[in-house]
């Protein structure tokens, strides 16, 4: 059941990501699934 439930859960994200592969702007969808995602990626100092 759980894991069912994860998987509606980002299937929509993940089709998002598959039909956004032709655009030429991808900073603004790396930003999207990163704000999507809560993923954190650290800054080099």
């Amino acid at each position: 059941m759980t894991l069912g439930i994860a998987t509606r859960t980002i299937h929509d994200p993940i089709l998002f990501l598959r039909n956004t592969g032709d655009h030429r702007d991808d900073s603004l969808y790396l930003n999207v699934t990163r704000q999507l995602f809560n993923l954190d990626i650290p800054e080099e100092e």
